[in-house]
């Protein structure tokens, strides 16, 4: 065993790019050149998958029995995110942060393991692993029929950064390798190349969308054990565009009470055009669809509605449940909503312990044991994400540092839906959200 307590670095860079562009193919050398060292090659069977294109499009779906857990685990997250983060822009990417704490679950033990097992809401391991495979599964399936990018990408890919002088058990590894599609890599965090391979792995899966200094991702590397790197790359486009003549400057009425000038994109449905959108008790909502079943979702809390409340509950299954299950109404729609492009960062470590996720930050807890015999801790959590929408779409850049129709009625409603305050967004896909957001100023 060796006496230096060594850090553990977990680094999920997740990088969402939704935009109005129908055809982006993805350049990918080939080969396994990135790393000094591979534990293992798990490309061969990726490539595999990818061949039943259609197949697997058409069969996979999300089983609706996994979703309340997750529901709850994003409800509590973002919640805790809001309650930090008062009059500030707000993009959150949970299905990363959910995944990177699961991975972690299967490196720790005993109240380490118990901890995390409260805050994802899960009572059988090996259950929620393939629950977890299964949600990562459903959001590749475009990757899997579409490598191109033809019609769009939801890229996901994770890898894991191993320091060539800890000693780990490859049973373990092994298990994180079948249950999460890592790629392994072995070397040394204080080397110059070694480092570039990071950076350079990050800026490839996310698009060339990113590519950030290694002091962006770990901040003591001689400390480092092992790092683990986690990217979402989506790409997309409107199914109903707006027409940039239509784009007019207006005012935005921020949350602390100021106002600030911005351009509105609008949309008015004429003749037998018709759109969705949801009315609760205190908000009202509608979406913008992808020619790929994914969709945005805008929602406007009432005026006399604490907006920083709106969460509380079981908000965001009935919202969700509600958009899939067709539960909202059509009218002629006037939607207007900002252009904006905001940024935020978000101490990831704050909010683990919020939900009393604390024994993996302890250096004496022993809490990756199953892993390795060295005294592993994590150091922290961050993430830092931006997000712009225009005419055709959106694009979406995030990431996250964890150191160590039917019948027609006869009439119609005409509901005006004007985004001029802060509201929410939701990215989804099937009821699956893999980015969450607010908006409090879209110049900020």
């Amino acid at each position: 065993m060796k006496k230096t307590i060594k850090n553990l670095c977990i680094l999920l860079c997740m990088v969402l790019v939704f935009t109005g562009v129908t055809a982006c193919a993805r350049q990918q050398e080939e080969g396994n050149t990135m790393a000094d060292v591979p534990v293992s090659q798990t490309e061969s069977s990726e490539k595999t998958e990818a061949d039943n294109t259609e197949e697997v499009y058409q069969e996979l779906t999300i089983d609706q029995q996994q979703l309340p857990e997750y529901y709850d685990f994003v409800s509590k997250t973002y919640n805790d995110i809001l309650s930090e983060k008062e009059n500030e822009n707000i993009v959150y990417a949970p299905m990363n942060f959910y995944l990177s704490l699961s991975m972690l679950s299967e490196m720790t033990e005993n109240e380490a393991r118990k901890e995390l097992q409260n805050a994802l809401g899960y009572q059988d391991l090996d259950k929620h692993t393939i629950e977890v495979q299964n949600f990562v599964n459903f959001l590749k399936q475009r990757q899997q029929n579409d490598p191109d990018g033809v019609l769009g990408r939801l890229n996901l890919d994770n890898s894991f950064w191993l320091q060539d002088t800890l000693d780990y058990r490859e049973a373990v590894m092994n298990k994180l390798q079948m249950g999460y599609g890592l790629e392994v890599f072995k070397g040394d965090f204080t080397n110059s190349e070694f480092q570039k391979k990071m950076t350079d792995w990050v800026y490839e899966k996310t698009n060339h969308a990113l590519q950030p200094q290694f002091s962006d991702l770990i901040n003591s590397p001689e400390d480092n054990a092992f790092s683990i790197i986690s990217t979402l790359d989506y790409i997309g486009q409107w199914t109903d565009t707006f027409n940039t003549d239509d784009t007019q400057k207006g005012i935005f009425y921020c949350g602390d009470g100021t106002q600030t000038e911005c351009e509105f994109m609008n949309s008015e449905d004429e003749g037998y055009k018709f759109h969705d959108y949801l009315k609760g008790e205190d908000y009202i909502s509608t979406a913008l669809r992808t020619n790929t079943r994914e969709k945005m979702i805008f929602i406007l809390p009432d005026e006399k509605q604490d907006i920083y409340d709106f969460w509380n509950g079981d908000r965001l299954t009935e919202i969700l449940s509600a958009w899939e299950n067709d539960e909202c109404s059509k009218a002629k729609l006037k939607f207007s909503v900002p252009k904006f492009n905001c940024s935020s960062k978000t101490d990831l470590k704050t909010i683990a312990e919020i939900m009393k996720v604390n024994q993996v930050f302890d250096p004496s807890s022993g809490a990756f044991a199953p892993l390795s015999d060295d005294p592993l801790y994590l150091t922290d959590i961050k993430q830092e994400a931006s997000i712009s929408i225009d005419e055709t779409g959106c694009s979406v850049a995030s990431y996250i540092h964890v150191s160590a129709a039917g019948a027609e009625p006869k009439e119609y409603d005409e509901v005006e839906i004007c985004l001029d305050r802060p509201f929410y967004y939701i990215i989804c896909k099937e009821g699956v959200p893999f980015l969450i957001g607010f908006v409090h100023n879209p110049v900020e």
